[in-house]
């Protein structure tokens, strides 16, 4: 039983990301995927940004890769997780696995619904790649293989997100009595 119920936390996204790994390298082992490489990126939900910007990877791209684009549209920094596929991470990949999240956030649709039915919300310089989706005020963007199959990373890991703490909530309901209604 759960004492308490906490959200989403970085420790839920790190096993969340466990599972959608395991899924990640069983599609390489099927030949899918074109390379065993790339990045996940879970955004806070609700826009509560960070001071920092939430750990190191993100940092290292950002530095490689930033030109103060993030900022300069106003949507500031709140990761709550990254981490990425192979042993050693790709700058690159991280860049285009934030930049599709925030173009999802921003938009609200996921981005390749952005680019294929609504570009007008395209702004110069935004990603035109699959792989970053939102969904119940959660995002997350993949980059590293194939657009099709970072979309379907990242719809993996969102919907483990969420599986996982509604699971959670259930057995915190299930443990709190105050949320029973009284019987009359």
């Amino acid at each position: 039983m759960t004492d308490s119920f906490v959200g989403l936390t970085a420790d839920i996204c790190a096993q969340a990301w466990s599972i959608t790994k395991a899924a990640f390298y069983n599609a390489s082992s099927q030949d899918l995927l074109d390379k065993q490489a790339g990045t996940i990126v879970v955004l806070r939900p609700n826009g509560n940004k960070v001071s920092a910007l939430g750990c190191g990877l993100v940092n290292a791209a950002v530095s490689e890769f930033g030109t103060g684009t993030l900022m300069e549209r106003g949507s500031g920094l709140h990761v709550l997780f990254a981490d990425h596929i192979s042993d050693v991470a790709n700058p690159r990949y991280t860049w285009y696995a934030l930049q599709k999240a925030l173009l999802a956030e921003r938009t609200g649709m996921p981005t390749g619904t952005v680019r294929e039915t609504a570009p007008w919300l395209l702004n110069a310089g935004d990603i035109k790649w699959r792989g970053g989706v939102t969904e119940n005020g959660l995002t997350v963007g993949f980059s590293g293989v194939q657009e099709n199959f970072d979309n379907a990373i990242a719809l993996t890991m969102i919907d483990w997100i969420q599986a996982i703490l509604r699971q959670q909530f259930k057995d915190f309901l299930a443990s709190d009595e105050s949320f029973v209604p009284p019987i009359s």
